[in-house]
């Protein structure tokens, strides 16, 4: 924002409020979205822009002419599909339709406002590039350990306390780990976070995916199993001795108890794939941030 009003001083005509406004918009929680997000900027505010100048030129800044106006802009977003824009392209027309335009030249005036939604989001993406760029590797990997710690106290807490698991809430964490990695790998397509070995993402992404539907099926099977000597060995070597067997643990006598220890095994391997691969990711990413440290240091 101090950039953009910066430059907005020492060019005239330029608006610094609307330079800043696409700035901060600009600026998102990754550098794809930044661009994504200057794009609608700078389309949604040519539209209103150019609505607003026919609706001045033809002298029809008025209740009916606005309502035209806004009717033009839900009609073209529809026409090209953009239906999503339609709220920011309308706010922004609204603004800019009735300010105060006289003694100016029309046509200068919409290039202006052009001229500032461009520059705007070009000090924006740099920004957002180059001084506060956002590290998707470390919201990734935050939302990595997040959700491998709560999958590991849920079935912690359904076979030591018979517990029911959350469902929803491991669900939306392991969906917040997707969304984090399309930011991520959105971003090395454009040569940022190349550092980050997307093999190594998109098998701790599956695992973490096959671990919640494990967790899921034992949660909703209600019957008390008997749980193998085997997997109870596998239990307190994973948990390391702080863990204590709600069930009893024999030869399983049921088709239930076989499915269940069956499950189970294959949940307590795939959480240890987890940590393996976790502690992979976590030396990629400590190496990359050790880069970034010397980077600036230097």
């Amino acid at each position: 924002v101090t950039i953009a009003y910066f430059v907005g001083y020492f060019i005239p005509n330029l608006s610094e409020a609307v330079m800043a406004a696409a700035a901060i918009t600009a600026m998102d929680v990754s550098i794809s979205d930044s661009f994504k997000s200057g794009f609608v900027r700078i389309f949604t505010n040519i539209i209103a822009i150019i609505t607003s100048f026919i609706l001045q030129s033809l002298n029809l800044v008025n209740p009916v002419g606005i309502a035209i106006g806004l009717t033009f802009i839900i009609l073209l977003c529809n026409l090209l599909n953009v239906q999503n824009l339609i709220g920011t392209t309308s706010i922004f027309f609204v603004f800019v339709v009735d300010v105060a335009y006289t003694n100016q030249n029309l046509e200068i005036y919409a290039l202006n406002r052009m001229i500032d939604t461009v520059l705007g989001t070009i000090i924006g993406l740099l920004v957002n590039a180059w001084i506060f760029r956002p590290r998707r590797e470390k919201y990734l990997f935050n939302s990595y350990r997040s959700t491998y710690i709560d999958l590991r106290n849920g079935l912690k807490d359904l076979l030591e306390e018979d517990k029911s698991v959350d469902e929803f809430y491991l669900i939306d964490s392991v969906s917040l780990i997707h969304d984090n990695t399309k930011r991520l790998r959105n971003d090395t397509r454009i040569k940022m976070n190349e550092g980050i070995n997307s093999i190594t993402v998109s098998k701790l992404n599956n695992l973490f995916r096959t671990a919640l539907s494990l967790i899921i099926e034992l949660n909703e099977l209600d019957d008390y199993p008997i749980i193998t000597e085997k997997n109870r060995d596998e239990l307190a070597l994973y948990f390391k001795g702080d863990f204590k067997l709600a069930f009893d643990v024999g030869e399983p006598v049921s088709e239930f108890d076989e499915r269940y220890n069956y499950e189970l095994s294959k949940l307590i391997d795939t959480l240890e794939s987890i940590e393996y691969n976790l502690h992979e990711y976590t030396t990629m990413y400590n190496r990359i941030k050790d880069r970034w440290y010397l980077e600036r240091k230097n």
